[in-house]
């Protein structure tokens, strides 16, 4: 497997100790499994097993500083985490999973699976995963628009600057910004900094993600 970055294969090394530690399975999707992934690319697994709230916060908790967490909306319920070091995942948990999805993706680790003609997700509750305000899921998006952009996806970028545009008209009583992708989202950034008083440890992920636009 190709890595773009030290990071990605430290942060799979870590999840795999960690199924074999509590005997989940594990599966690697998306431009990682693929050999696509760029420096900015995030990761995107599929976890199953007996994994109850104690197990998760491990999981979230012990790799690196986690900076921000969310989940997403559509499909609804991927755990979205972002660490200090630069490591974006997209972690679903599910009940079930696809036959297509074992094989045409990389298990990391099988400890069996239960495999359904539909997606089950396992609902699970985590101290690093209360419930956000709309605003900070505004936040979410500027961090994928920038992903997104940095990998060389302009359209997919193009398409949550509109969301954010949006977002931040509605969050902030109607500022925007036009201009570049970059510009707009560390204006976006800012208005919410100014009306939220948004964490440093977020301003500065952002930042540094910024600095490579």
């Amino acid at each position: 497997m190709r890595f773009p970055t030290d990071s990605h294969k430290e942060y799979l090394d870590y999840m795999i100790s960690i199924c074999n530690k509590y005997s989940l399975s594990l599966v690697l999707e998306g431009s990682l499994a693929h050999g696509l992934a760029k420096p900015f690319s995030d990761v995107d697994l599929i976890l199953c097993g007996d994994i109850k709230s104690d197990v998760l916060d491990e999981i979230i908790g012990d790799y690196n500083h986690i900076v921000m967490t969310n989940y997403t909306e559509n499909p609804k319920g991927i755990f979205i985490l972002n660490y200090e070091n630069g490591i974006s995942v997209d972690l679903d948990i599910r009940d079930t999973v696809l036959q297509s999805e074992l094989d045409n993706e990389v298990i990391l680790c099988n400890y069996g699976f239960h495999i359904s003609e539909e997606k089950k997700q396992k609902m699970i509750q985590s101290k690093f995963l209360p419930e956000r305000e709309e605003w900070y899921k505004s936040i979410r998006l500027i961090h994928r628009c920038c992903i997104k952009y940095l990998c060389g996806k302009q359209t997919a970028a193009e398409a949550l600057a509109v969301e954010v545009d949006n977002a931040i008209a509605k969050c902030c009583w109607g500022n925007k910004y036009e201009g570049g992708i970059k510009d707009r989202m560390e204006f976006s950034l800012s208005e919410l900094n100014r009306y939220y008083n948004v964490d440093e440890d977020i301003l500065k992920l952002l930042d540094k993600i910024f600095e490579h636009m």
